[in-house]
């Protein structure tokens, strides 16, 4: 079993001189798909402003499956995982797509309220591993 850190292997990028992949200085977690499905909500935010296509295009899928499907809607993200409604302790069973996690990466205080701050384009973004873009 590999027991690496993540400080164990961004040493081996450096002494190896291997540029990690740019998604992780673009503030990306997951780099093995975009988005993942377990992507956090500092990430799908993200995605959604500097790769919208992304949201588009899953957003065209969505649509496409819903038209095929049996019930009649379709989502990226699971059916019942309505963040703001996770948010505030409720359940919901109702299919709310690709852009309503958009909206509520957007928010803090149990989606409900935007962040302001999070919403500036800076022109930089820094991630938990240290690497930033210029």
């Amino acid at each position: 079993m590999l027991t690496w850190t993540i400080d164990d292997v961004w040493a081996i990028h450096k002494r190896h001189n291997i540029t990690p992949n740019p998604l992780y200085a673009q503030g990306m977690n997951r780099v093995g798909c975009m988005p993942c499905i377990m992507c956090r909500k500092s990430e799908l935010r993200e995605i959604s402003r500097r790769f919208p296509e992304h949201i588009e295009r899953i957003e065209a899928w969505e649509s496409l499956v819903s038209e095929v499907s049996k019930r009649g809607q379709a989502t990226f993200f699971a059916a019942c995982d309505d963040p703001t409604v996770r948010e505030r302790g409720e359940i919901s069973h109702q299919t709310h797509g690709v852009r309503n996690h958009v909206e509520w990466s957007k928010t803090d205080r149990g989606g409900r309220q935007y962040n302001l701050v999070t919403a500036i384009d800076f022109g930089t973004a820094c991630d938990q591993w240290g690497v930033c873009e210029a």
